[in-house]
């Protein structure tokens, strides 16, 4: 049996199964869709790795190679998804801001943005000159 395989899509399945028990405790409903779903808590990207590189050090020991790759990998995934998260907070509170803001101001859908013969000319050759 290949241990590092099994052990890794188990830890990612299971992480699967744990997304939507987390959506019923803080929804108070089941959302069975959130078994083919990729984000959210529990991460089963950062799952699958951690299994694996768990398994290839049981499996070859702390000086392989097999180990040495799959940690590295284990990192970056690992690394990413704190970054991804943050990001999205960030964004978030902005984006919360942002639409306080519209409805303490109002907004108004009739209102656009000018665009100048000048605008347009500029913004064609520019897609020209990317495209080309």
């Amino acid at each position: 049996m290949n241990l590092p395989l099994f052990s890794a899509l188990l830890a990612m399945v299971s992480a699967q199964i744990l997304k939507v028990f987390w959506h019923r405790q803080h929804a108070q409903s089941w959302n069975w869709g959130l078994l083919l779903r990729s984000g959210g808590i529990p991460s089963s990207h950062s799952s699958l790795v951690s299994a694996l590189s768990v398994s290839m050090y049981l499996s070859y020991g702390l000086h392989s190679p097999f180990f040495t790759i799959s940690m590295v990998i284990t990192v970056i995934v690992l690394y990413d998804s704190i970054g991804i998260r943050r990001q999205i907070g960030e964004q978030g509170s902005i984006l919360y801001t942002l639409v306080h803001m519209v409805k303490e101001f109002g907004f108004h859908s009739e209102m656009e943005t000018p665009t100048y013969p000048v605008q347009r000319r500029v913004h064609t050759l520019l897609g020209m000159v990317g495209g080309g």
